[in-house]
């Protein structure tokens, strides 16, 4: 029974070409943050939730935000213009779509899974992200 049902997600994810993550949450291609970045469509914000010295060293998608995972929690449940002092964009809605971002994927789920329990409702995870990002050839912006 449970290979079927494994058979049967399976089938699913591919047939519907997107996934869930491990634990359930929507996950993102490199062709759909390509996408978003390039459509002009600014609703969904893509957070990099990597540490500010690993963008300095490393560098940093152009269009994304960072809010580092360890600050990530107390951010989300600061008022509006202590959020945009410190991160420097409007502090999300809890409908706004959501797409978490960090080395190899596993920070951007932990992410994902706070703002869930914060109350976002719109989240997504970029599985594969910066590694995935350079690999495929984006965009990098070192400063």
């Amino acid at each position: 029974m449970a290979a079927e049902v494994f058979l049967l997600l399976l089938i699913s994810c591919f047939s519907v070409n997107r996934c869930l993550s491990v634990r359930g949450i929507p996950e993102v291609t490199f062709q759909d943050v390509s996408n978003l970045l390039t459509s002009g469509d600014n609703s969904t914000i893509i957070i990099d939730v990597r540490e500010v010295k690993e963008l300095k060293d490393d560098g940093r998608i152009p269009g994304f935000r960072n809010i580092p995972l360890q600050q990530l929690k107390s951010a989300l449940s600061l008022p509006g213009s202590e959020f945009r002092s410190k991160y420097s964009f409007d502090q999300p809605a809890k409908n706004t779509p959501l797409v978490f971002s960090c080395r190899s994927g596993r920070r951007a789920t932990a992410a994902a899974e706070a703002a869930i329990e914060a109350g976002y409702t719109n989240v997504r995870v970029y599985k594969g992200s910066f590694q995935d990002w350079v690999a495929k050839g984006g965009e990098v912006v070192k400063e």
